[in-house]
This record gives structure tokens, sequence and C-alpha cells, in this order.
């Protein structure tokens, strides 16, 4: 562990954590102090971690670091000195010590899509306007003139909050898995669209559990799609409106590249919560169809995923257990398991719109986590879409951040299983690492390129 100093600014200087020299989750520190005062830093900054200096000459200093250094929870702790008066010394380590997971945003400068506003354009690519915290619009050209804003793409990936990670012999059911709601979408107009990246980038973005809604098409079970529709099925009528994937993107061509990734990543449990399954005929008519049952679950299974539809099992398995029955030939873990209507709680509440803004997000969070549940669960931490066109809010994600984060509100999403949100690119690789997700620098990179790339696609971005 290094120290190491950046280009001074006027009589100030800001210290951060090097963490090149080993592979260690990346902790922030920041640090301003008087010129004069620098040479104190080093050892503020160490014992601030309960370690000691081992050197401090000229503009660098070296903390030693423990080998459990990890388990002892020294990386989730970080520190802010500020020294206000021109020649007092930086304030005592008391009074500015905190236990916040805290990361320098990101910030990356964009050009609007002319029929776009800036929150619409970061939100895709996963943060908020960094003028105004989320609402300020970009000033937009005329015509086909696009206008800029700057972006704030969250930390990226933190420190897992102390105590979120299950502990041993923990069930699979008080287990904590960022999930995305309809992840399968990413390929849909604007209509029920909640994601833009496709499956694999919404695993490098953190996600590990998904929320996938089938139809076979034609009754065919080897063309098994994606979809999210709104089904009549009253007497006389079994009409769908609403999204279907391409026949290039069904089950069959999106599960094998899946594998390969949790194969690369052999630590992380991946989820399939399948749901809302259905057949559609030639006529166009659709069908309710077991989950759980008959030819579902075998498509799954018959491309190598492990799947579990005994819903009393998944009740009573502890996380280990779980682990065990998905581990895949190739090293990684994979499950699939009936969802919303089978063997989990969807915890579904239609009036958690937008109307009600964050507070009545917050307010359903608190609801539906003081509820004792005996079963996996889905806590919906996003606005519930009317009719098809669903809400999406990048600065949503960003306080459920806040409240898997902030000490004060950590409680909060305490024993959270399947913690599920819209736009993956929002925050995504924040909550996860958060929640105790492990998230390579590669993925991560990946998952901000491809978000990036999403924009433009859209159009919403020109750059």
């Amino acid at each position: 562990l290094k120290l190491r100093w950046l280009k001074p600014l006027g009589s100030n200087r800001q210290l951060i954590w090097d963490f090149t020299k080993r592979t260690l989750p990346a902790l922030p520190v920041e640090a301003m102090a008087h010129a004069s005062w620098a040479w104190r830093i080093p050892l503020f900054g160490c014992l601030a971690l309960g370690t000691r200096p081992v050197a401090a000459s000229g503009d660098e200093g070296a903390c030693s670091l423990p080998e459990d250094a990890e388990a002892s929870g020294l990386l989730q702790k970080q520190m802010s000195l500020s020294h206000l008066g021109s020649d007092a010394p930086p304030t005592s380590l008391g009074q500015t010590a905190s236990t916040a997971v805290y990361r320098r945003p990101r910030l990356v400068p964009v050009k609007v899509g002319a029929n776009s506003t800036c929150a619409e354009s970061c939100a895709i690519m996963g943060g908020v306007p960094a003028e105004s915290g989320g609402t300020q619009e970009a000033p937009q050209g005329a015509g086909s003139s696009p206008g800029g804003c700057t972006c704030d793409l969250g930390p990226g990936v933190v420190p897992a909050v102390r105590g979120a990670a299950p502990s041993s012999g923990a069930l699979f059911r008080e287990s904590p898995f960022l999930m995305t709601h309809d992840a399968a979408t990413y390929s849909a107009d604007y209509t029920a669209k909640t994601q833009y990246v496709d499956l694999v980038s919404q695993l490098r973005c953190g996600v590990r559990a998904f929320d996938l809604r089938t139809v076979a098409w034609y009754d065919d079970y080897r063309r098994l799609k994606y979809q999210h529709v709104t089904v009549d099925e009253r007497v006389g009528t079994c009409k769908a409106i609403g999204f279907v994937s391409d026949d290039d993107q069904r089950v069959q061509d999106t599960v094998p590249a899946m594998i390969e990734w949790c194969n690369k990543n052999p630590t992380e449990l991946v989820v399939l919560v399948v749901s809302h399954c259905y057949t559609r005929d030639r006529w166009a008519c659709w069908r309710s169809r077991s989950c759980s049952e008959g030819e579902l679950p075998g498509v799954f299974s018959d491309l190598g995923v492990k799947t579990m539809t005994d819903c009393d099992k998944l009740n009573s398995w502890t996380l280990e257990e779980a682990k065990s029955f998905a581990r895949l030939p190739g090293g990684g873990m994979l499950l699939m398991i009936p969802g919303e209507g089978y063997c989990v709680e969807g915890n579904w509440d239609p009036d958690v719109t937008l109307a009600g803004g964050v507070d009545g997000v917050r307010s359903y969070v608190e609801k539906t986590m003081a509820a004792s549940h005996e079963a996996p669960f889905q806590v919906q931490a996003f606005f519930q879409q009317k009719f098809i066109t669903p809400e999406l809010s990048a600065d949503l994600n960003k306080n459920v951040y806040e409240w898997v984060t902030t000490p004060s509100d950590a409680p909060l999403l305490k024993g959270v299983n399947f913690l599920e949100v819209n736009l993956a690119c929002a925050y995504g690789t924040s909550i996860s690492s958060a929640l105790g997700a492990t998230i390579s620098d590669e993925d991560g990179n990946q998952c901000q390129q491809a978000c990036q790339d999403a924009c433009k696609r859209s159009g919403a971005c020109t750059q």
C-alpha cells in the first residue's frame, strides 16, 4: 500500500491511496492539508486505518498493511482531513474519520442528442447530471446541434459495506443479489424497455440475478424468447401487446455467453429468476404456462444451467448449499429458479409510481424489509410503470446506493435478498460491490463502455 501526492493546488495537496502494488479492493482516502502540515498526512492516514507509517519522505509515504487487512475490515475505512485555517494544523482524527463507503464520482462529458435532455443521456450512460445532482437539463442546440453536459457516473466499484456480505451459514433467501427488472428488454424500443445493455454486460455491471420472462414461439420451446407483454386472456381473445425478443435473442442464444462469463468468475453465484411464462401459437394466441413444470425448465438444464424447481429446498437452502448445487463443470455457478408466483415473493406494489417520488419507493422498501419472508424475495426498488411504458430514473438508483452505504441508512436493506432495479448501468457496479459482489477492473471498464455505447445507439448521446 503506497501513498502518493497529486500536484499541489494552491497551498493544498490531495492525498490518494495507490493500490497498484497489491491486488486489494480500491479504497480512496482523501485528505487536504496546508503545505506546512503536509508531512503529517501520511501519519494521520495510517492511524485512521489502524496501522502505522513505514516511510515518510518528500512527497511520498507508506503504511504497513497486515496480511489480514481484508478480513479485519481495514479496507472499508476512509477519512477526510480538511485544513480550513492558514496556519492551524489539521483537525483531529476523531472529528473527521468516517466509516461510510465513499468514492470520488466519475465525471464524463457528453454531447446530448438533439431530442434528449442531459438527464436522459446521463441515465442511459449510468449516472446523473453532475451540475445539479440529477435535475438540471443541458442546454440544447438548435435543430441537430446537440447540447453538452457532464455526467456523474457514480463511484464505480466500492468496498463491501461492513456486514453486507452474508455470514457463514446464511440462508440463500437472506443473501443479497443485485437484480435487474425485465433484464432482457435491452433490445426493445421505448415500449417496456428497462435496460440498455445485454445480459453479459449486466453481469459486468454487477448484476447477479435476472428477472427473465419467456414465451415459446409457435409453441416451440426450441424458440424460447424473452418478453414483457400484457395479455388479454378473457374468453374469446388471447392477444398480447408489448415486447418480444428477436429470433437471435432467444434463451438458447444468450445463456451460453452467460455460462462463459460465470466460468471466468467462479466466485460469483448468478441466479436466473424465471416468471410470466407463456406459449404463443401460430394464430398469435398467447397462453400462460408453468415456469416450474413441463418443458420450460428443461430448456435451461439442456443448456447446462443448474435448475431447481423445488420451492421447499430453496426456502431452506443455505447460500453455500445453493452455490454447491449451482456449480458448473467449468467452475462457475449459474442457477435457474421459478420466480414470482412460484418460488419467489415478488412484492409487487402498483402504487409505487413516479408520482410518489423517491420517498414513495423508500416507504415501500421499509415496509417490504420489515415483513417476514419465508421464501426468496424481491424488493422492487424502481417506479412501477404505467401500462407498458417504464419510468426510468438513474437518480433513484443513486438513492438506492446511498441507502446501502450510508451508515444511518444501511439497516434499511440489511438482509435483502433480490434487490431489483431498472437501469443496470446506473450505479449497478456501486450497489452490487457494496453488497459484497466481486467486480474486476476489467468488467467495470467494460460495463462503462457498454453503457456509453448504448447511449450512442439510442441517439441520446452523439459521442
